[in-house]
């Protein structure tokens, strides 16, 4: 069974990272070991690590020129096959992210792709800030009697801010609804 599908950059930033359950630990932590030890493979052999096992499980790794897609699986697994596919399909799709600017969102209509040749839907982690905002804005009606100019420019640095500390839409709507109720609070109080 293949647990988490990563796809990086040879620095070890994450271009895409879906969970299939299993690992539970910090994508960036994931990502920069594995980086670490492509780069370690290289400069000790010459060559790329195609697997590291830890136990039952296994880290499975397809280089390409610029990128790293590694695959979490069971031991046995025929993960490579499915990694090559994946690399492919990417490779044809995004030729050019040697320009990548960072942000995930670009890569988002590969995930089905993804899910397609794993053969089952999985978790991403990209948040998409197109619903937060409808959420926002469904509040926003709701509270319009005593809205202000000052809490839209909150806003807009608040989610700035939430961008990087959330994970799902039920997540982010909880910190909004947070959000305007300790601003309308503050408003209404005054």
């Amino acid at each position: 069974m293949i647990y988490n599908i990563y796809i990086l950059t040879r620095d070890g930033l994450c271009i895409l990272h879906r969970k299939y359950g299993g690992l539970e630990i910090d994508e960036a932590l994931v990502t920069g070991f594995l980086s670490a030890i492509s780069s370690f493979s290289r400069d000790i052999s010459g060559e790329e690590f195609d697997m590291i096992v830890l136990g039952d499980k296994q880290f499975v790794s397809i280089p390409s020129d610029n990128l790293i897609f590694v695959a979490y699986s069971d031991n046995g697994d025929k993960t490579k096959n499915i990694l090559f596919k994946i690399k492919e399909e990417f490779i044809n799709s995004y030729s050019q992210m040697d320009n990548w600017n960072g942000d995930k969102r670009v890569v988002k209509d590969f995930v089905p792709v993804v899910d397609e040749i794993v053969g089952k839907s999985g978790d991403t982690g990209l948040l998409d800030f197109t619903e937060v905002r409808k959420f926002f804005d469904t509040v926003k009606k709701k509270t319009s009697s005593i809205q202000t100019a000052d809490i839209d420019l909150d806003f807009k640095n608040f989610t700035n801010s939430l961008k990087t500390r959330v994970k799902s839409l039920g997540e982010a709507k909880e910190k909004i609804t947070e959000f305007y109720n300790k601003k309308i609070r503050r408003k209404v109080n005054t």
